[in-house]
């Protein structure tokens, strides 16, 4: 069957292929494949790579899914949003001579969005 597994993209992970009563694909954690997992053996590839210095890991950013994207410009287009739209409410209101935008309480909020 399949398994959907959310990751933060801010993590480093380690795709690898798990043995046991069935062979399949898994994702951890870098760390955690540290800690648990060991190679079953070198690639002759792998040490190829080590002697250039590259990493065999660095997945590149065509690699993620086309959803990553929507949400990552759906995100900057609504934080962009909301920056502009408090900059101009901000300078808005105070040319109308609106105290509120100015009240403490305000400007929490905004800060806190």
């Amino acid at each position: 069957g399949f398994h959907t597994f959310h990751i933060d993209l801010t993590r480093q992970y380690c795709l690898y292929t798990k043995q046991g009563y069935d062979e399949m694909a898994c994702v951890k954690l870098k760390p955690q494949f540290d800690r648990d997992c060991f190679p079953k053996e070198r690639k002759p590839q792998l040490e190829a790579w080590q002697a250039n210095g590259e990493l065999p890991y660095v997945i590149g950013r065509d690699w993620f899914a086309s959803e990553a994207y929507t949400w990552t410009l759906r995100s900057t287009i609504f934080m962009w949003s909301c920056a502009i739209l408090t900059v101009f409410l901000r300078w808005f209101g105070t040319a109308r001579g609106w105290d509120w935008v100015n009240e403490p309480v305000i400007l929490l909020v905004t800060i806190s969005t």
